[in-house]
């Protein structure tokens, strides 16, 4: 897992061979690759540096695991930032029965 320490990171998807669609940029205090400690799956998006003096934090799996079980808050803090991406999403898909 990557904290945002400085600078801006674009989280973006490989539509085809030759498209990649953005799907946000996240400023310092923000993160990405949570979902890698999570579940132990490959990652599902690249992430790319915005800014020259971008800078991350790492956060590996026996941290993260710690953080979670000790730190309520965090997991909290953690599961809060998920469900408002998950619902970001939601509002991007097409309504159901139509056509991308």
């Amino acid at each position: 897992m990557y904290l945002i320490h400085s600078g801006r990171v674009l989280l973006s998807v490989r539509q085809n061979e030759t498209r990649e669609v953005p799907l946000v940029v996240l400023n310092p205090g923000g993160f990405f690759g949570e979902m890698a400690l999570v579940d132990d799956s490959p990652r599902s998006a690249t992430a790319s540096a915005v800014e020259d003096d971008t800078e991350l934090i790492v956060m590996d799996r026996a941290r993260f695991l710690f953080m979670v079980r000790q730190q309520p808050e965090f997991a909290l803090s953690l599961m809060h930032t998920l469900c408002r991406r998950l619902r970001d999403m939601d509002k991007r898909l097409p309504p159901e029965g139509t056509s991308p």
